[in-house]
């Protein structure tokens, strides 16, 4: 990947409105290419860059492609749901995505959790990772 790329798509995520992001995203990663996950994996990334834009916004959060990659984990949605400076909206989206994955629970931390919640997600997590940057 260029370094030219790269500089411009951590332009988008500094400086672009979630819609331009979430459509960058699913072009690089070529998501809608994929129906099996593509639905899925659009929820994750709408979940992810709607409560990244926001911290953004609120407390300058530095968004770029690998806070993305990091926040795709299952550890840092969990950790999203109990931020405080996080819009309310974004933590019920992040708590959607994470009740729909199958056998999740939310009284567990993310190593205590089924075997299958975790491949579940990494599923579509992988569906919707920037890579080669």
């Amino acid at each position: 990947m260029s370094d030219d790329k790269k500089t411009k798509i951590n332009g988008i995520f500094k400086n672009g409105s979630k819609e331009e992001i979430k459509k960058m995203i699913m072009e690089e990663t070529g998501i809608n290419k994929n129906p099996a996950l593509a639905s899925k994996g659009v929820f994750l990334l709408t979940v992810v860059v709607d409560g990244l834009t926001d911290l953004r916004h609120r407390e300058k959060f530095d968004f770029n492609i690998d806070s993305y990659n990091e926040y795709l984990e299952l550890e840092k949605l969990i950790e999203l749901t109990k931020h405080m400076k996080l819009p309310l909206e974004d933590v019920f989206k992040v708590k959607n995505y994470l009740e729909h994955i199958p056998n999740f629970d939310k009284n567990k931390t993310v190593f205590e959790q089924r075997s299958i919640v975790r491949d579940h997600h990494a599923r579509i997590k992988e569906s919707v990772r920037l890579v080669g940057f």
